[in-house]
């Protein structure tokens, strides 16, 4: 994308130096930015455009792709809040339209959710996720290997040992329906909502999903790094067209 003629958002500027680099990576780019701050910077090119407010404000959002990208955003940088209710209001606004079928969207900085002192954070309590050097045979399933070594053994087509065995099935079937705990705190929990959207395809699949009237997921692909979260919009995905 480095030679086209993007369109680029990012809220959540400091000083402006992000929007500065941006401009000159991408040389035939629109660079817009959003801040709670007054901020200036030198540009003599006009192509950076730098606005004051807040990113759960639909209004300066729709007047910043208004006066910046008519038809849509190619990328857009959430470094505002780092706050998960208003990264979420945000997002899905932005995600929904203002940002192109194909565009990516970029978070920054979820892992904040892990700290006890930030805002809506909290701190992580549970077993490391590796821990699976605790995970022993318990006594149940000692039990359920016996019933299914019995069944096979003694007559396998029997009535009596498939009616064993669909037993087994169901018990083991509730015993491994089992919820793994994770943090889900904050910019945390909400980056763990964005992977439901990824399995959408699944959630309303008929006779097996909950929800109803099937569809597939509106993210191409969803990329979770230490600092980063970037999802590619689906080029499906409609975009909300602007009045003239």
């Amino acid at each position: 994308m480095k030679d086209n003629e993007i369109k680029l958002l990012e809220i959540g500027i400091l000083k402006g130096g992000s929007l500065l680099m941006w401009r000159d990576y991408f040389k035939k780019g629109i660079i817009a930015g959003l801040d709670c701050n007054e901020v200036t910077l030198d540009d003599n090119t006009g192509r950076v455009h730098v606005y004051r407010g807040f990113q759960q404000d639909t209004a300066i959002l729709d007047t910043i792709r208004t006066e910046c990208a008519r038809d849509g955003f190619d990328i857009i940088i959430d470094d505002a809040s780092h706050i998960a209710e208003l990264t979420y209001y945000s997002f899905w606004y932005l995600f929904d339209n203002h940002l192109k079928p194909g565009g990516i969207y970029v978070i920054e900085d979820w892992g904040v959710g892990y700290w006890d002192k930030w805002t809506d954070g909290k701190k992580y309590y549970l077993k490391l996720p590796r821990d699976y050097k605790t995970y022993k045979v318990n006594l149940i399933d000692r039990f359920l290997g016996y019933i299914y070594k019995i069944s096979n053994k003694k007559s396998p087509s029997s009535k009596s040992s498939a009616f064993l065995r669909r037993g087994c099935d169901f018990i083991t079937a509730i015993k491994r329906k089992k919820k793994f705990k994770s943090h889900e705190y904050g910019m945390v929990g909400l980056i763990k909502q964005l992977i439901d959207e990824v399995g959408m395809g699944n959630l309303t699949a008929p006779g097996h999903g909950t929800i109803d009237n099937w569809r597939g997921s509106i993210f191409k692909s969803i990329e979770i790094f230490p600092s980063l979260v970037i999802i590619q919009k689906d080029e499906t995905a409609p975009l909300k067209i602007l009045n003239s």
